[in-house]
């Protein structure tokens, strides 16, 4: 991971993906890597697709401590904001990433309320 460059969110995606694939962060990764990975996906600019979020969920899988409750915090608001929608392997690999989450609330916030009906 090149600490030294901001990334998009495809990247952020990809690599919390890589690093879930090579089983903890903690194994694979500085502490400056980790670090920055986490700070990345709470500042990475452009859109976010459903690959970028399903990736970045699947990840998940090699984090715990607090990079993992910051992540937790963080991806919530992606998936408010994604453009296009779950395909069935994004929802696979979303769901893999978080069945080993612990139970908590930035994992129970419910969708955004719907916005208020026009006046008249």
């Amino acid at each position: 991971v090149d600490v030294g460059r901001d990334l998009g969110a495809q990247d952020v995606g990809w690599a919390l993906y890589s690093v879930a694939k090579l089983r903890a962060a903690d194994d694979v990764l500085g502490e400056a890597q980790r670090r920055y990975l986490v700070g990345q996906l709470s500042t990475s600019s452009g859109p976010w697709s459903a690959l970028a979020v399903s990736s970045s969920c699947y990840g998940l899988r090699a984090w715990s401590g607090p990079p993992l409750e910051a992540m937790l915090e963080v991806l919530p608001s992606r998936v408010d904001s994604m453009e296009g929608t779950f395909t069935r392997i994004h929802a696979g690999m979303a769901l893999y990433g978080l069945h080993r989450c612990p139970d908590g609330a930035p994992l129970r916030r419910g969708p955004p309320p719907p916005p208020p009906p026009p006046p008249g």
